[in-house]
């Protein structure tokens, strides 16, 4: 699902990228920046953002005057949790590593609208996705490695002990790509989706900062920006959250019109603003669940099938096929 929006990211990104060139290469920033027509102290103003536009022409320059093309993992190896602002403190400050994960869940859209997060909870497993809402270009493989690999290690950063799971990533391999390069970090490629996935037990680890306090004014002030978006970025992750009905099945619109104190027709045309549909969340909701569903080992496909609103196995296994190229089976199999 990808939006029509300009998207942007916060500057604040570009700038820490800028500043691993200086340090590990040894390239200055006004031979990154200067060509682009960006500023270094400009991207450090509070709210600076850059177009997804600018962001790839970065990321293409960045790996030209490095010559690193595993730099998308050196990026997310060294990114901090401060540089996610208020989301930042307010994941540091968490109770545990699933209301963290939660809370960027929620407040995601203050930071990007080109990425959307959503998190999936199975009996055993549990998965952080990662939605793509914007055209990335060629810098498509960059940000979503950065991205994974970054919030794996502000994982590792915010608790005690390690955090065993996989990344994976709906892309071929790249050719530079090395099984060793993340250590004991694994990622998996030509998946269904783009995901983290770990025992859902993790959910419940608790974080070394955790401070009520904090977290309740951090939050504050992640519901202020929120709510300076507008209700159409938001909009989305509300109705995400209530697509899964928990009776069993998807909610209807309507039905998640009245949650939301809308009309059907608003709801519709809000969703349109923020760049999707009901139909394409649906669609990526059902996807989500279903992956983790069949990671289940004591769910049969009838089943699986119910829970995510289909008559029956044979449409669940026919749309599974539609968004993966093979029936749940192998899936399961593989």
């Amino acid at each position: 699902m990808k939006g029509t929006r300009a998207a942007s990211i916060p500057a604040v990104h570009a700038l820490h990228l800028v500043r691993l060139l200086e340090e590990d290469f040894a390239v200055s920033a006004a031979a990154v920046l200067e060509p682009l027509r960006l500023d270094a102290e400009a991207l450090a103003e509070p709210g600076r953002r850059l177009s997804v536009g600018e962001l790839e022409r970065l990321v293409v320059r960045a790996h030209a005057l490095c010559g690193d093309p595993a730099l998308a993992v050196r990026f997310g190896m060294r990114m901090q949790i401060s540089a996610h602002g208020y989301l930042g403190f307010a994941a540091m400050t968490a109770a545990t590593i699933g209301d963290a994960l939660r809370l960027a869940v929620r407040f995601a859209p203050t930071l990007t609208d080109a990425l959307q997060l959503s998190l999936v909870e199975g009996e055993h497993q549990a998965a952080l996705c990662v939605t793509e809402q914007a055209e990335l270009g060629e810098a498509r493989e960059g940000i979503v490695i950065a991205l994974l690999v970054g919030i794996w290690r502000i994982g590792l950063m915010l608790t005690d002990g390690p955090l065993p799971g996989a990344a994976e990533l709906a892309m071929p391999r790249p050719g530079w790509w090395v099984e060793s390069i993340l250590g004991d970090g694994e990622i998996r490629f030509d998946a269904p989706a783009h995901r983290l996935v770990f025992d859902r037990a993790l959910l419940h680890r608790p974080i070394r900062l955790a401070d009520p306090m904090a977290a309740r004014l951090a939050r504050q002030q992640c519901e202020q920006q929120l709510a300076m978006l507008g209700t159409a970025h938001d909009v989305v992750g509300q109705a995400r959250n209530l697509l899964l009905d928990p009776r069993g099945g998807i909610a209807s619109l309507p039905s998640i019109a009245r949650a939301l104190h809308l009309s059907t027709r608003t709801l519709k045309r809000r969703l349109a603003e923020a760049g999707c549909s009901y139909r394409s969340l649906v669609d990526d909701v059902r996807r989500e669940r279903a992956l983790v569903l069949l990671a289940e080992p004591g769910l049969d496909l009838t089943t699986i099938a119910m829970r995510l609103g289909y008559s029956d196995a044979t449409n669940f296994s026919r749309a599974f096929r539609r968004w993966t190229g093979a029936p749940p089976s192998r899936y399961r199999r593989g």
